[in-house]
């Protein structure tokens, strides 16, 4: 596997705060962070950074996550995707429909966040 550092990890999400507490705590684990507000710019950004991981946040004004999602595996199929929302679990359910490989509910930890994108490289080697 690649070192964290050469491995992108895209965060998809349209609340700003959020998008720079998950890049620090990413960044601090030795990771190479892309940061997209929606889901248009997201999908791009995942395939023109050549991204193996995309945090996708489900409720997002443009285009929401289950259709990031869907644009990510047509367009990335090797893409590793994990889903998050605070909203109803149904949300996090249809997500895994849509083809997301991992989902976490907000709130959550940056310790559980970082242990499930490590887990989901890990499982691309």
């Amino acid at each position: 596997m690649k070192p964290l550092s050469l491995v992108p990890v895209c965060i998809v999400d349209d609340d700003v705060e959020l998008r720079a507490t998950l890049k620090h705590l990413l960044e601090d684990a030795g990771m190479r962070v892309l940061e997209a507000s929606n889901g248009r710019d997201g999908v791009e950004l995942a395939r023109s950074g050549d991204a193996a991981v995309a945090i996708v946040d489900i409720v997002m004004p443009d285009q929401v996550g289950l259709e990031t999602i869907r644009q990510l595996r047509l367009q990335i199929p090797q893409i590793k995707v994990l889903a998050m929302s605070g909203f109803d679990s149904r949300y996090l359910e249809m997500a895994m429909k849509f083809g997301a490989d991992d989902t976490v509910r907000k709130p959550f930890s940056g310790r559980e966040l970082v242990a499930r994108v490590k887990r989901l490289l890990e499982s691309m080697s």
